[in-house]
């Protein structure tokens, strides 16, 4: 685009209401085919105004061009091998996070001036995220590079992060992913597996029962205390589709349980003072407490995958 000096803009105005010529192209229409024209064949590629790379403005009043290349965006999913490590880089005191564990890595790659993650949603510091990963864009901001080969990439990221962080299907996308992914968050099924510490014994009928209760239940959730900070303190209701259970000690037990998203999973646990119903607690009888949690599964739609595919 150009930047016109405002006296030109003005005369040209004076000469069309002089003329009568109001259906004309414009001084800056001609101007800007012009320098699209010249950018064409001093770089040898087409100028798309719909979808540009880049975002050249020439500013005719000060004699200035700016350059300012579009954002990148890469798909893919995240596995998060190690707990304690948050995902977001605006936690106070966080030394290493998933946005730059991953983001520092393809900004050198793509010669970006800086990086946002956008996820389907964050697991907690001290959980972990296996299975198949979290979905994620890694939006590279200002990069000088548009083309990284991204398999070398996937390889660079899992050999520097061995043992923390792994990345997998990475693939070239757009922002319209960014906001499907947002989006689509709250309906991905997610699965996680957790360890559970009873006050009392649990017998194999308690653990049937719980199985049997929760399994199709409808979950009237508050918003957890812990997070009350930063969230509303309003009611959810979320489904659970499946629970299954195995025995660990007389009173400990593993849980799996395959949901909705946006369900908090220690409150559905330990019932969170009475504002997660039903809970393991209330239906065991007995105090509960989740002693480690895994996301071990999120179930993409498929509508978001072919969006995916579409754009990558």
């Amino acid at each position: 685009g150009t930047i016109i000096p405002a006296d030109l803009i003005e005369r040209e105005d004076e000469l069309r209401g002089k003329y009568g010529i109001w259906t004309a192209e414009s001084l800056k229409v001609v101007i800007n085919r012009y320098v699209d024209g010249a950018i064409a064949e001093k770089t040898g590629h087409q100028v798309k105004p719909e979808k540009p790379d880049v975002l050249v403005s020439f500013d005719l009043v000060h004699k200035d061009v700016t350059v300012i290349p579009s954002p990148v965006f890469v798909f893919g999913r995240y596995k998060k091998l190690k707990r304690g490590i948050y995902q977001a880089r605006w936690v106070p005191g966080a030394e290493g996070t998933i946005e730059s564990y991953i983001g520092e890595i393809m900004k050198e790659a793509f010669k970006a001036e800086d990086y946002k993650l956008h996820a389907a949603g964050r697991e907690d510091f001290d959980v972990r995220m296996l299975g198949s990963g979290r979905p994620f864009v890694m939006e590279l901001i200002r990069p000088k590079k548009r083309k990284v080969n991204l398999a070398d990439l996937e390889k660079e990221v899992n050999s520097k992060l061995s043992g923390i962080i792994e990345v997998s299907d990475l693939r070239m996308t757009s922002k319209r992913v960014v906001v499907l992914l947002k989006e689509s968050s709250r309906i991905m099924r997610k699965v996680y597996r957790a360890k559970v510490v009873v006050e009392g014994k649990i017998s194999p009928e308690q653990l049937l029962k719980l199985e049997e209760e929760l399994s199709n239940a409808i979950i009237r959730q508050r918003t957890p205390i812990r997070v009350l900070h930063r969230r509303a303190d309003i009611i959810r209701e979320r489904r659970v589709y499946k629970v299954l259970t195995r025995p660990l000690s007389n009173n400990s037990f593993e849980i799996t349980i395959e949901c909705e998203g946006g369900l908090y999973i220690k409150e559905l646990i330990d019932g969170d003072g009475g504002r997660t119903r039903p809970s393991v607690s209330e239906i065991l009888g007995e105090k509960a407490f989740c002693s480690e949690l895994d996301v071990i599964d999120i179930i993409i739609p498929e509508e978001l995958m072919k969006e995916v595919g579409v754009h990558g």
